[in-house]
């Protein structure tokens, strides 16, 4: 995972959202979010049930990754 600065963009509907590198703060809201996409069964391999890391599992993962790009 590389580290990408915080950069702003704007859509088209004039909302204002950024795109930046995961922390390892996220690490709940991206696991919800993996489980929330892999549940839809839309070109997934994984489901839902599968994915059964803890916070701290995300977390150290998002860590090492960020450690080591």
């Amino acid at each position: 995972m590389a580290n990408f600065p915080k950069t702003n963009f704007q859509s088209k509907d004039g909302k204002t959202f950024f795109i930046r590198s995961a922390e390892k703060s996220d690490a709940a809201r991206i696991l919800e979010m993996g489980k929330a996409v892999m549940s839809e069964n839309i070109y997934t391999l994984t489901e839902a049930d599968e994915l059964n890391l803890t916070i701290e599992q995300e977390a150290d993962w998002i860590q090492e990754h960020l450690d080591h790009p």
